[in-house]
């Protein structure tokens, strides 16, 4: 199927930070409806993260004809996962996206993995899904097998799937496609940004970090830089590849910018990932 654009509200933080409403309007006229929210407060705030009120919220989608398809959100946990599944299927969004985890052995991933299949069972008995958002570090090895094999493998695909991000994919030094094809049917959602063709980093991060040493989130960011990030067909990821890869998957409905950082202001970099991500084939 041809993939509908979206966007995690992530890439316009510093905006959604000062006024979420008119930070969505703004983001809605530039032609983004398809909307990923992102809250890192879901113990105070079960909803955007911005204290906008499940009412507040569904006359602001009305209004700029926009759609709540999914959301980040974190502590997601037992303690939260309740209100945070009814803010998000009152809004109308049907699924919710674990959005980063550290993993410090292979006994913490499998525990992590539990507690995973719990949640996403939890979301799956209320009429919605769970996936998981990677970066680069799950690729690591800890004992003989990757924190994405542990996770695929521990949890019951009914109640996890994958929001794969084939930025830090590339990054930990596998081939975006080769990822998705071993997930499979299981990959629901794409997050794309692009490398710049001037970064100063290793575009393998992974090929960095000591053999064997977790990453943790304080060494996360060890070997990166703000200068890696660049809009959607500017620099030198193959995204017409990605797109035809998740098309012939037939699960995958969205492809989502997900811009962590820019050189340009947040408005102008998503404005031009939009008219970049419309000149490709397979997208609507």
């Amino acid at each position: 199927m041809d993939l509908k654009v979206g966007i995690q509200l992530f890439s316009v933080k510093e905006a959604m930070q000062k006024d979420p409403v008119e930070a969505i309007r703004k983001v809605a006229s530039l032609g983004y409806k398809n909307l990923e929210f992102a809250n890192h407060r879901a113990a105070e705030d079960p909803g955007v993260g911005f204290g906008v009120s499940v009412e507040e919220m569904k006359a602001l989608l009305d209004e700029t004809g926009s759609h709540a398809i999914s959301a980040h959100v974190g502590p997601l946990n037992e303690e939260t996962i309740d209100s945070v599944i009814a803010y998000h299927k009152a809004i109308g969004s049907d699924t919710l996206v674990i959005p980063m985890a550290f993993y410090e052995s292979e006994e913490d991933a499998h525990a992590k993995a539990a507690e995973f299949n719990r949640l996403g069972q939890r979301c799956r008995e209320n009429g919605m899904r769970l996936l998981y958002h990677n970066h680069y570090h799950e690729f690591q090895k800890l004992g003989e097998k990757t924190v994405m094999e542990i996770l695929a493998e521990d949890c019951e695909p009914e109640n996890l799937g994958f929001e794969l991000d084939t930025f830090w994919i590339m990054r930990s030094g596998h081939d975006p496609i080769e990822v998705m094809k071993k997930l499979g049917t299981r990959v629901k959602m794409i997050h794309q940004k692009d490398f710049s063709k001037t970064s100063p980093s290793a575009v393998d991060v992974l090929s960095l970090a000591e053999p064997g040493k977790p990453i943790t989130r304080e060494t996360f960011g060890k070997f990166t830089s703000q200068e890696d990030f660049t809009e959607i067909g500017e620099g030198i990821m193959n995204i017409q590849a990605i797109i035809d890869a998740a098309r012939e998957l037939g699960s995958v409905e969205y492809i989502i910018l997900e811009q962590d950082a820019t050189q340009k202001t947040e408005m102008e970099s998503i404005e031009v990932s939009f008219g970049n991500l419309k000149k490709y084939n397979g997208i609507v």
